[in-house]
């Protein structure tokens, strides 16, 4: 058994921050993690016209911000995936007090922050379990590596995006694993997507927001007996 795992990440769009998850997964599953650039401003829709999709068996995981893409991936019903697999994320803004032409408010001098003032505003908005500080140093900073227009323009597509419509078009097995207590993404979000996808499962962890980062290798567990689940269950129509 082989299955491909395409790892599409959060806002920070890189690599790092995934490592210790994909090291704890077994060796029948081949991770592609997909990342965006941190120079240019692209959209959703640029994301997904530069995916090139395997024409093998494959999986999908989407983590936060890339969640709508997770669900436009699986709405399409594509002959090769198997599973779908989201990760405290969304359907549309996961904050309802900002609608979406807010998005038109944000602004890149808001990303603009001094240095010590983004790792606190990490440590207090994503790491609220108060896990190890030196765990700013394993990836965080990718965050703050894009341009400032780069982060602007990710979080107006946060603002603006819905794509509640495409998901009872998702066939496919589908995981949500959630943190508990997330305040980046309520459980609200979770609910919503339940509620119009009565098949999905859902794995919960004790955990801030970035639940991959700070449970890598339960979440590995659970991801991966979900996964070989899903492949020896019969295709659904």
């Amino acid at each position: 058994m082989s299955l491909t795992l395409l790892l599409l990440p959060g806002l920070h769009g890189g690599a790092k921050l995934l490592d210790r998850f994909v090291a704890a997964l077994p060796d029948w599953i081949d991770p592609r993690i997909i990342t965006y650039p941190n120079d240019r401003a692209i959209s959703y829709d640029d994301i997904l016209d530069g995916l090139v999709l395997p024409d093998k068996p494959f999986a999908v995981l989407a983590e936060s911000y890339a969640g709508p893409l997770g669900i436009r991936i699986a709405a399409a019903q594509l002959p090769h995936l198997r599973a779908l697999v989201l990760v405290a994320t969304f359907a549309r803004c996961p904050h309802p007090y900002f609608p979406p032409w807010t998005a038109a408010l944000v602004r890149h001098w808001m990303f603009r922050i001094p240095m010590p003032l983004r790792q606190n505003l990490v440590r207090r908005l994503f790491l609220r379990d108060n896990g190890p500080p030196a765990e700013l140093d394993e990836g965080w900073r990718e965050l703050f590596l894009c341009d400032p227009e780069v982060l602007a323009a990710r979080v107006r597509e946060v603002v603006r995006v819905d794509v509640r419509n495409l998901i009872p078009d998702i066939t496919a097995p589908t995981l949500y694993v959630q943190a508990s207590p997330d305040v980046v993404v309520p459980a609200r979000s979770m609910h919503e997507i339940q509620n119009s996808l009565r098949h999905m499962e859902v794995a919960r962890f004790e955990s801030a927001h970035p639940v991959l980062q700070r449970r890598p290798t339960k979440t590995a567990i659970a991801v991966a007996a979900f996964l070989e689940r899903a492949m020896s269950a019969k295709p659904q129509a």
